[in-house]
């Protein structure tokens, strides 16, 4: 039985370590984020000049996605049509841990049509604020406080992956 998991939150709050962390306690896979998996896709894109500059490869257009969070989130959303799932349809080909959809149509989309089974919130106090997310904590079954160190976030994550792992085997 797969078992797949949302990594939900703001930019530069700590979905990619937190997801990586899952991966290592857990053993689900995680191979990439959303923005990741989608870069050579937008890369294209950014070619007809929608982000106002040209960017010289798919790595240098992807270290500049903070800049371009909302133009982000919009190429995501179209890729997405018509159901609003097709990019996390395409991740779980390589991943059981989705890190980063960014608009509450396509969480409910994927838990409507069952890609996701439990979605994680990560908070953490000091990320910026994100323009191309539309939802919050609510959204999710759990919330991680990443207010912490890191090693603050590991023994956190430590506890629910013990839950996680249960709800796996059950």
């Amino acid at each position: 039985m797969k078992f797949v998991i949302a990594i939900c939150g703001r930019g530069q709050a700590g979905k990619s370590t937190t997801s990586k962390m899952i991966s290592e306690l857990t053993g689900f896979k995680y191979m990439q984020s959303t923005s990741q998996a989608l870069a050579e896709t937008i890369f294209e894109k950014s070619k007809s000049g929608c982000f106002g500059r040209s960017f010289e490869n798919v790595q240098e257009c992807w270290e500049y996605r903070s800049e371009h969070r909302v133009m982000w989130a919009q190429l995501i959303a179209e890729y997405n049509k018509p159901h609003g799932t097709t990019l996390y349809e395409d991740m779980l080909q390589t991943n059981d841990i989705i890190d980063g959809i960014r608009r509450i149509n396509e969480l409910q989309a994927c838990r409507k049509r069952n890609i996701i089974d439990f979605a994680i919130w990560v908070e953490r106090e000091i990320a910026p604020p994100d323009a191309s997310l539309n939802y919050g904590p609510e959204a999710c079954d759990i919330i991680i406080n990443n207010n912490g160190t890191l090693n603050d976030l590991h023994e956190i994550i430590n506890i629910v992956c013990m839950g996680l792992i249960t709800t796996r085997v059950l």
